[in-house]
């Protein structure tokens, strides 16, 4: 995926969802590299010189979510690249554009983003119910 950091640089990005041995378990793992430039190679993670990595590890006991995933180990890879507060919004508006529903519009004949990947309410799109006491 490649993302645009609002000084017209592009920064790549790439997910890898594995299965790893952590404290004596098997728990799902997200790792996600930031690169500028060409990948080293094709396979994931692409193993390029100057990439940054960031990673989430899920609970056992919890769901493997994806998209939850994906954007935990983007924040703690932008996170270790040490990039400016500017840099990242404008990262993460790419990324939310870039994973959001694009449809063509019938007149212009382009792609037309009509719905970002944010999540309207909560960190997954819904709110959790309050324990009434």
């Amino acid at each position: 995926m490649r993302l645009n950091d609002g000084h017209g640089q592009n920064v790549f990005v790439h997910f890898y969802h594995d299965r790893v041995h952590h404290l004596g378990g098997e728990r799902r793992r997200t790792l996600a590299t930031v690169h500028l430039g060409p990948c080293a190679k094709k396979e994931r993670p692409c193993g390029t010189q100057d990439a940054v990595v960031g990673y989430a590890i899920c609970n056992p006991i919890d769901p493997f979510i994806p998209i939850l995933g994906r954007k935990i180990a983007l924040a703690r890879a932008f996170q270790r690249a040490n990039l400016s507060v500017v840099q990242r919004i404008e990262l993460w508006k790419s990324y939310w554009d870039a994973t959001g529903v694009w449809k063509k519009d019938k007149e212009t004949n382009k792609m037309v983003l009509i719905k970002t990947g944010i999540p309207e309410r909560g960190l997954l799109g819904r709110t959790r119910k309050k324990k009434v006491a």
